[in-house]
């Protein structure tokens, strides 16, 4: 029978999820490509093994992670969404499922990426967004972020802004990084806050990212931005590699994989 390659994406909130990367025995559903893989498997009666365009940490959230399997089904791709869509538990749903050539592959093929991290930037948490943003109290100023921000746009070594000390290669490009206030539409419970119910949003677009890197370049950004670090303080960061010339590695919930990219 056929061998069929199949892409699909798909968007999950990570909250009660162990990251995306398959766990053994009995945690096997507490991961999202453990998860489903399990459904998939049977769903298609066979031993599916699902490829993704990179891991997120627990508590990380995707609009659009890329995943592919080979499988020898025959059901029409019609059917697979149908299956798939009646199977998903309600925070992880799967979407433009679609069949590729064989030799593609979620994670090699993949020539970009751009990750969002959402920051509550007022002085009392917002309790809806608080499994998808993260709180800092303190007063920032967007604009030394963003001057600090360019010092890192470009091809850089991005060993002081990892934690993946495996990684021979640590050199990375970033095409950029956009700071701007994004609308918040639920209220507050407090109407006599003056207070903008706005997000702020670090988006980051790069030909790839390195272990933790994302999360510790918007800590280091936001101690620029809280007074707490000189904006030049990032080249040093850069050209001496050491981690703790960095900022620190802000919590996983504010952070979303938004979309990845390939060449066709």
């Amino acid at each position: 029978m056929h061998r069929r390659n199949i892409r699909f994406h798909v968007s999950y909130d990570g909250t009660r999820y162990l990251g995306w990367q398959r766990l053994g025995g009995n945690q096997k559903d507490l991961s999202i490509q453990g998860l489903i893989e399990g459904v998939l498997s049977n769903l298609l009666n066979e031993n599916i093994k699902i490829m993704g365009s990179g891991r997120t940490d627990a508590g990380v959230h995707a609009f659009a992670q890329v995943a592919n399997f080979y499988t020898h089904t025959n059901d029409s791709i019609h059917e697979l969404t149908k299956k798939l869509g009646d199977s998903m538990p309600e925070d992880i749903v799967i979407y433009n499922i679609e069949e590729v050539p064989e030799d593609f592959h979620s994670r090699f093929s993949a020539v970009g990426k751009v990750y969002e991290y959402y920051i509550d930037n007022v002085e009392r948490e917002n309790v809806f967004t608080r499994k998808y943003a993260y709180h800092v109290e303190k007063k920032l100023d967007i604009e030394k972020m963003r001057e600090a921000a360019s010092y890192l746009v470009g091809t850089h070594d991005f060993y002081s802004f990892s934690t993946d000390r495996g990684k021979d290669d640590t050199v990375r490009t970033l095409y950029a990084i956009d700071i701007e206030e994004t609308p918040f539409s639920l209220g507050s419970a407090d109407e006599s806050r003056d207070e903008k119910q706005a997000l702020l949003r670090i988006r980051l677009h790069g030909d790839g990212f390195l272990y933790n890197m994302v999360r510790i370049i918007v800590g280091t950004l936001l101690e620029v931005g809280a007074g707490e670090r000189k904006i030049d303080s990032i080249q040093i960061a850069i050209d001496n590699k050491k981690r703790d010339l960095a900022g620190i590695t802000v919590p996983p919930q504010g952070l979303f994989l938004k979309s990845v990219e390939y060449k066709f």
